[in-house]
């Protein structure tokens, strides 16, 4: 659950990007690139008297495309530390 937080881009994760994103991206043309947010929405405790008690992680993600250009400054890391944009766009 803690290493789930993170962002993925369309260059670094290209193998297992969704297919209509990359459609998309291509679409928008070379300077826009499809970003994953991923993060940890909220965790929820529950007790009860006599019973074990419990917890449930809600987990979160959310899509963009960002421009490089554009946002200077975005600071944003994969979960491995990598930036985005470290590996060139490739056409599949």
């Amino acid at each position: 659950m803690l290493a789930y937080p993170g962002v993925s881009d369309e260059l670094r994760d290209r193998a297992r990007w969704p297919e209509r994103l990359l459609r998309a991206s291509t679409l928008l043309g070379p300077d826009w690139v499809s970003v994953n947010h991923r993060y940890l929405q909220h965790i929820k405790l529950c007790y009860e008297p006599g019973k074990p008690p419990e917890a449930k992680a809600y987990l979160g993600a959310m899509y963009e495309w960002f421009s490089p250009a554009g946002r200077t400054g975005y600071s944003h890391r994969s979960t491995d530390g990598s930036r985005l944009g470290s590996a060139s766009r490739s056409s599949s």
